[in-house]
């Protein structure tokens, strides 16, 4: 007993020494996390990719399994594992092969398209000002001091500015790739082999931990596992419901670009609330020059199916598959965003979840003990 606590004072002497150390080194140690997180960012972004493959490769791995029960030998667990990775690295390229082949030429060539259509609608919407009486003087001669030559000129006598802007870029782009090609290894690395680093974790736990403490460590780690792989579930089934339903709509009433639209909303839908309303910006932008009254339309549109979706859709099938009600899964977006942006947007959702459900399991419990039934 003595030597517990002696342990537990040891500890807390340690903690608080290790505290005052950071708190009179703020710079330093900020600088300190800086050069770590650099040092560890491959492996941390090879967690991610490899927790968020998890889930199609699971998913995947369980039908092989019941596919495989009926034979008189089943299919080992290693030949599971390589087949639904390789299904699962499939479906990845044959998506980004998709949108690449498909949205993103279809983007470029509407961006182009508008540039053109702006050339040549400036002297119109000009008159068109001046016919309702707006004084149009500033802009016309801004327009005639508007030369290409002295905008080619001014680059040109900047070219070393730009050009060591354009390498700097280019050697950050470039670190970047090698980064995220050592974490994709490293994630491969992980999945192949998520047995054995998850017996090793409960090894340490176990080993270090009281078992009631451990157990517990292994619910909470097994519950967010689990609610985040819902949740993952849960954000493409709704991607594909948005992104139906809109192209559906905008093909109905003859909107153009309701492909390219469509993509791009159930791309950015990954962000919850917020995705939607950028895409319904950049759809409504692609038709406007074509046609200013079918982007009235376009807008008309996109809110109608957003707002359904939004309301009536998304807490349903987000929230209940993570366990959350409606009401929790909007007051979580909103919170993850008010504190931490798009990226608290995302990953507040089963974070609440996982939240929700341990408050809710100890109030039971609780409640249980106590004898007491709430109607």
């Amino acid at each position: 007993m003595e030597k517990s606590r002696m342990k537990s004072y040891m500890l807390l002497i340690t903690f608080t020494a290790a505290l005052l150390v950071v708190v009179l080194n703020v710079s330093s140690a900020l600088g300190l996390l800086g050069r770590l997180w650099q040092e560890l960012s491959p492996i941390v972004i090879a967690c991610i990719i490899a927790f968020v493959a998890n889930v199609p490769m699971t998913a995947i791995g369980n039908r092989l399994r019941k596919l495989s029960l009926g034979k008189k030998k089943p299919m080992p667990e290693s030949a599971i594992g390589m087949i639904s990775l390789l299904i699962t690295v499939l479906i990845l390229v044959l998506l980004g092969t998709l949108v690449s082949t498909l949205a993103i030429p279809q983007l470029v060539q509407s961006v182009k398209s508008i540039v053109d259509t702006i050339r040549e609608k400036i002297p119109e919407l000009l008159a068109y000002l001046e016919s309702l009486n707006f004084d149009t003087t500033t802009a016309e001669q801004y327009l005639e001091k508007l030369d290409f030559n002295t905008i080619f000129s001014h680059f040109t006598d900047n070219a070393g500015n730009v050009l060591s802007v354009i390498v700097g870029a280019a050697s950050s782009t470039i670190g970047s790739i090698v980064t995220f090609l050592m974490a994709l290894i490293i994630s491969i690395y992980i999945i192949l082999n998520k047995q054995t680093l998850s017996h090793q974790a409960k090894s340490i736990a176990y080993a270090n931990l009281r078992k009631d403490r451990a157990d517990k460590l292994c619910y909470v780690a097994a519950l967010t596992t689990r609610t985040y792989s819902k949740f993952l579930s849960g954000q493409c089934i709704e991607a594909v419901i948005l992104g139906a339903l809109l192209a559906i709509a905008l093909s109905l009433f003859g909107i153009p670009y309701a492909g390219v639209i469509a993509v791009t909303t159930s791309l950015m839908s990954f962000v919850p609330y917020v995705g939607a309303f950028l895409s319904c910006l950049i759809g409504v932008l692609l038709v406007l020059m074509v046609d200013p009254f079918k982007a009235l339309m376009c807008f008309v549109v996109f809110e109608c199916v957003q707002f359904i979706e939004g309301h009536f859709i998304y807490p349903k099938v987000v929230g209940n598959s993570v366990g959350l009600p409606s009401m929790w899964t909007l007051i979580a977006v909103l919170l993850g965003g008010k504190l931490f942006g798009l990226l608290g947007m995302l990953f507040f959702i089963p974070l609440v979840a996982v939240l929700y459900t341990l408050v809710t399991e100890d109030t039971r419990k609780k409640l249980k003990q106590k004898h007491i039934e709430i109607a």
